[in-house]
């Protein structure tokens, strides 16, 4: 579920966004594969972060749209 979030915002279209989410994408393969319970840790606390960054961009522009409108 993490990780399907992560790529939605890969498909966010703003300049250099898709960094981040690449790297923690990266962070949580290399982890299963390594089969490292602390690099996953980090990886999904990571992505955690970006996904609250994500989510409250989102609400910023939506808050914004509405302010727009009103």
């Amino acid at each position: 579920m993490v990780l399907l979030l992560t790529v939605v915002l890969l498909l966010t279209p703003v300049p250099l966004s898709n960094v981040a989410p690449a790297m923690v994408i990266s962070l949580i393969s290399l982890a299963y594969v390594e089969e490292d319970g602390l690099v996953l840790s980090v990886g999904f606390l990571a992505a955690i972060i970006l996904i609250g960054i994500g989510s409250a961009a989102v609400w910023g522009t939506i808050v914004g749209a509405v302010l727009i409108s009103a």
